[in-house]
């Protein structure tokens, strides 16, 4: 006699297989508008996958999440997370803050929901950088090697 306790009865079934991105992600753009993203989405969401960084492989795999009986309890899903994270404070931006933003990427440089003044720093340091990758790299090295003295 196989029966189940009621804590097992309440919880919701797993699914063998882990979400799909875009599953887990149109559902926050439902009843959101903006300039900047399609209206349907769906569509906003494969839009923010397409200006979001790729999974970074193995840091970001999908790994299945068990039981303490060894049973498939639901699924870790770091790249999701992360690029439900994304999308959520971009909605929480203004317009120009997120055209701001959407341009940026565009140009290439990643946003990964920091805050405005942060990004902007580092939208200005990627153009430096981009003039003179040589140049900003031998100075990097050495404001390191200067740092790296003075707290000898």
């Amino acid at each position: 006699m196989n029966r189940k306790n009621k804590y097992q009865e309440d919880q919701p079934q797993v699914s063998d297989r882990p979400p799909r991105v875009l599953d887990v992600l149109a559902p926050i753009f439902k009843g959101h508008s903006s300039k900047h993203i399609p209206i349907s989405h769906y569509d906003a969401a494969e839009f923010w996958i397409r200006h979001q960084e790729k999974s970074t492989g193995w840091q970001e795999k999908i790994e299945k999440i068990n039981d303490m009986n060894g049973n498939l309890a639901g699924w870790k899903t770091p790249y999701h997370d992360r690029v439900c994270s994304t999308a959520r404070k971009f909605l929480l931006l203004n317009e120009i803050e997120r055209a701001f933003v959407i341009d940026r990427i565009e140009y290439g440089v990643p946003w990964r929901g920091d805050e405005m003044d942060f990004y902007k720093m580092v939208c200005k340091q990627s153009v430096v950088m981009l003039k003179d990758p040589d140049a900003y790299v031998n100075n990097a090295h050495d404001i390191l090697r200067y740092f790296k003295r003075a707290h000898k």
